[in-house]
């Protein structure tokens, strides 16, 4: 068991039978009487959906044991991502809903980690930044006449629309390698 004030992102829990991925926790302190809230952002693992539950800082709930392997994706069909444990062979059908938006990242080769709870994969976690290569490149928008900032918008090999700032055309091309952020807008957004 765990307290909700002690809920953190990436742990497991289960609330009236339902198996939960914690996405987000925000813990709210109250003022005066008011004891204080636990805003989470949850992803129930069987159905992909999210859910944003409020807590009391005290409230008990059941936390879960995931066992995690790192992997490797080897291919896609309609319904599931398929990866294989590098140590033993042995392959892994993840259903699409669990893979959610991180999909587009996924080529042949890439390694990720797959959570497991139960022996079912519940999740994936990509590195924050991995390289792709540029499928497509747009014409340059200027600012100005004569100078910087330029933007230059291009589609990598993972269908991954990225911009870049200052970036003469040039220097962005097809077939050229980039480094492309797998995290959410606002975890990037954190970071730099």
């Amino acid at each position: 068991m765990v307290i909700a004030s002690d809920l953190r992102d990436g742990m497991a829990v289960r609330i009236e039978g339902q198996v939960f991925k914690v996405l987000e926790v925000e813990v709210k302190a109250g003022g005066g009487q008011l004891g204080g809230v636990v805003k989470t952002k949850l992803r129930n693992v069987s159905s992909g959906r999210f859910w944003e539950p409020h807590f009391r800082p005290d409230e008990r709930l059941e936390d879960l044991e995931l066992e995690r392997q790192t992997m490797e994706f080897i291919y896609g069909d309609p319904d599931n991502c398929v990866f294989m444990n590098q140590n033993t062979y042995e392959q892994v059908e993840v259903p699409r809903a669990v893979v959610g938006s991180l999909e587009k990242f996924l080529e042949p080769g890439v390694r990720a980690g797959v959570e497991f709870f139960d022996g079912q994969p519940i999740s994936i976690e990509l590195p924050p930044v991995i390289e792709a290569r540029v499928a497509e490149t747009a014409p340059p928008i200027h600012s100005g006449q004569d100078g910087p900032p330029r933007v230059v918008a291009a589609m990598a090999s993972r269908k991954v629309r990225r911009e870049r700032i200052g970036d003469p055309p040039s220097q962005t091309s097809q077939n050229q390698k980039q480094w492309v952020s797998t995290l959410p807008r606002r975890s990037q957004q954190l970071i730099a």
